[in-house]
């Protein structure tokens, strides 16, 4: 069969025919995928909008906590805007978020639905809401201002089933020190409108993004951070065999020592990300280990900067009269109107006059051993104020507090308070009890006698009483013999008190005699005693049966700070001296002049074994001096451990040793010896930093800083980040 030419019009025809069938292949697959498709798109995109909701809490509560870092939502406030609405109310935060023509809301909550308010370790110390939140378990925690670790549990669904106080059947963690968890849910759906126009709810499902993060402060200044930053010399003198311990608290952070002059140590440094910056070459003294650089600290590089109007000032609390208050052995609180200088170079001894403390200041004890015997409990603010010529403060004991150096001009040793001094008939009257040839001393006679008549004459047999008492000659014409306890001067055994013997009316008067060649030591005996009363006899007169009290010192004395939730404030024109024990709970001593911590330590405070949680903050110089004389004249250092900033316009010394003896040092923290107003850069050589002690660990942590500054904003440091 011939061929015959195929027609061009059908093979066209036939080729339109086949696509048209695999276009309608594809349009049949297309249509049929269609909801899929377009329900992903919308699932995708209500996810995406729960995630933003998410982050815009995370926003929302960063910037809250920016300005007041105790912020967890209690008051009742309301925000609202075109394309925002914040409720917070009962520690529970609720914010909607416009998006186009719909909305998105995310939640947090700090309260723990634990029950009714209450002050315990581990609660959320507040009510529970009015209207409790059951599907959202995941609670947030601020503890930026804590000093330890707190328990943030997985919540219960309702009041009705709550406890007060940890430990928690289900806990989340425990979040750190001055560290935030924060837990937000994100929600995106189909919203329910009010009449209005807020969004009260969702109607249907939604979908849901919880974000959990923990956070820290951070330095939030152009500088390069540093643990110890002095613009004179940083000098570092430590006792024993150990190196300088620098740390920092995150591991973002570098351990730095920075100093504008020399940086001198008499041992190394041991630091695995240290950092050590000067602007003089440094003393050859200086040994480095682990990871430690060193480097130029650069003149145009400031310091971290808090100028006076930035710190924290008292809200409200106690107004108290300058001066120098020393408390006594027998429970009184005396009042010297006069600067901590003056009182302790004062010759004759000053008179103090007893005073009753404000409230919110009280004096608790005596406390039964161990010590302290006695606590200055202050639960307000408390601002100093100048009275009488006087502008510090200061709190001692009736034993005074001794000092390795001399510091504002006072002696190396502070002496006890005393009053003025008595007649000698008036001393008659006082000392003894009785009458005839052989009168006892009564508890305030045998104090005095305390003061010199160890050692006096010559020591004989043991008197009638028997073993445990000897007879000491004050003189053999006439004879007079003062009869003391072996074990004196500490304790006195079956309550008898000392005992005199001698012919009647001349036990005073020869004491006198015998004090004859030392005019300055009877004078002194004398002043031992309280002011005479109306009837020329001192007053008051202690029972004979009393118990013989010997004076307090530091160790027997503790100043307990415990006002706030972020730790109350001191603030004084003056300085700030404490002869104390310091129990801090985070407070900040403000001074416009110096702050100065006498025979002081961590280690005889109510919380052996924890960190000082105190910020200082001086105009002038910051000195801690832990030194002590014990009753046979020897001198020791106790260690001291700070948690806190330690910040002075003029220099800082930590005195916890010498070469005879030392204590250790602990910081968590910073210090700061800024060298002149902060308000401008530092003067670089104008206040130095000197640290005495047998060891120094001391580990930066800028979080710490909070707890000085009276207001933000502050910066907060994201140190994890989990969502789901």
């Amino acid at each position: 069969m011939p061929y015959k030419k195929r027609n061009p019009r059908a093979f066209a025809l036939s080729l339109v025919l086949f696509f048209s069938l695999i276009t309608a292949m594809y349009v049949s697959a297309a249509v049929s995928l269609a909801p899929s498709s377009l329900a992903r798109t919308s699932t995708d995109y209500a996810q995406l909008a729960a995630d933003q909701a998410a982050g815009s809490g995370i926003d929302w509560a960063r910037g809250r906590l920016s300005q007041d870092p105790n912020w967890c939502a209690v008051a009742d406030q309301t925000f609202t805007g075109t394309d925002l609405f914040v409720r917070e109310k009962e520690g529970q935060v609720t914010g909607w978020i416009r998006q186009n023509q719909s909305w998105s809301r995310f939640r947090l909550r700090f309260n723990y639905q634990d029950g009714p308010q209450v002050a315990v370790a581990g609660s959320d110390n507040m009510d529970d809401p009015a209207a409790p939140w059951s599907d959202m378990p995941y609670v947030s925690s601020n503890n930026l201002t804590g000093g330890s670790a707190r328990t943030a549990p997985v919540a219960r669904g309702s009041s009705g089933q709550s406890q007060s106080s940890s430990p928690w059947p289900v806990k989340q963690l425990d979040v750190p020190p001055y560290s935030l968890l924060l837990s937000v849910e994100g929600s995106s759906g189909s919203g329910v409108v009010e009449s209005g126009g807020n969004p009260t709810n969702f109607s249907g499902a939604f979908h849901r993004r919880t974000v959990q993060t923990m956070m820290k402060f951070g330095n939030n200044q152009p500088i390069s951070e540093a643990a110890i930053m002095s613009a004179g010399d940083l000098d570092v003198q430590l006792f024993g065999a150990a190196k300088l311990m620098l740390s920092a608290a995150s591991s973002a952070s570098v351990a730095r020592l920075r100093s504008k002059d020399r940086l001198t140590f008499n041992t190394g440094v041991q630091s695995n990300n240290g950092d050590l910056r000067y602007g003089v070459t440094p003393t050859p003294a200086i040994v480095t280990a682990g990871t430690v650089s060193t480097g130029s600290d650069g003149a145009t590089d400031g310091f971290f900067r808090i100028p006076a109007n930035k710190v924290r000032t008292p809200s409200g609390g106690i107004s108290l009269d300058a001066g120098v208050y020393v408390v006594t052995s027998g429970g009184q609180v005396l009042h010297y109107p006069m600067d901590y200088a003056a009182y302790a170079t004062a010759t004759p001894a000053p008179t103090g006059t007893p005073v009753a403390l404000p409230s919110g200041m009280a004096l608790i004890g005596p406390n039964a051993s161990p010590t302290p015997k006695y606590q200055v409990r202050v639960t307000s603010d408390i601002t100093i104020n100048p009275a009488g010529g006087a502008k510090d403060f200061a709190l001692l004991p009736d034993g005074g507090a001794d000092q390795s150096a001399p510091y504002a001009g006072a002696p190396s040793s502070s002496p006890s308070p005393t009053a003025t001094p008595v007649t000698e008939s008036q001393l008659a009257s006082y000392l003894f009890s009785g009458v005839g040839s052989a009168p006892t001393l009564n508890a305030a006679g045998f104090a005095a006698w305390q003061t010199w008549a160890s050692g006096q004459g010559s020591a004989q047999s043991p008197g009638v009483w028997g073993a445990g008492w000897t007879d000491y000659t004050i003189s053999s014409s006439p004879t007079v013999v003062v009869r003391l306890p072996d074990s004196y001067p500490n304790a006195l055994p079956n309550g008898q008190y000392p005992w005199i013997s001698g012919p009647p009316g001349q036990q005073v008067a020869q004491m006198a005699n015998t004090l004859a060649s030392d005019p300055a030591a009877f004078a002194a005996l004398a002043a031992a005693f309280p002011v005479p009363g109306p009837g020329g006899s001192p007053s008051p007169s202690p029972s004979p049966s009393a118990s013989a009290t010997p004076p307090l010192k530091p160790k027997d004395l503790e100043l307990q700070l415990q006002g706030g939730s972020r730790g109350l404030t001191m603030s004084a024109t003056g300085s700030i001296v404490l002869g104390s024990q310091i129990d801090g709970n985070g407070a900040a001593l403000v001074s416009k002049e110096d702050i100065a911590l006498i025979g002081t330590s961590t280690e005889l405070s109510s919380r052996p074994g924890t960190q000082l949680g105190l910020n200082l903050y001086a105009q002038k110089t910051i000195t801690i001096d832990t030194f002590k004389l014990d009753s046979a004249g020897s001198s020791e250092f106790r260690g001291i451990s700070l948690a806190g900033i330690v910040y002075a316009w003029q220099g800082v010394n930590i005195y916890a040793g010498n070469s005879t003896a030392s204590g250790p040092f602990t910081l968590k923290g910073s210090i700061v010896s800024y060298g002149g107003d902060p308000a401008s850069a530092p003067l670089a050589g104008s206040a130095k930093t000197n640290i005495r002690a047998s060891s120094a660990d001391i580990q930066y942590d800028p979080a710490l800083a909070t707890n000085l500054l009276q207001s933000g904003p502050f910066l907060l440091q994201t140190v994890s980040w989990h969502q789901f």
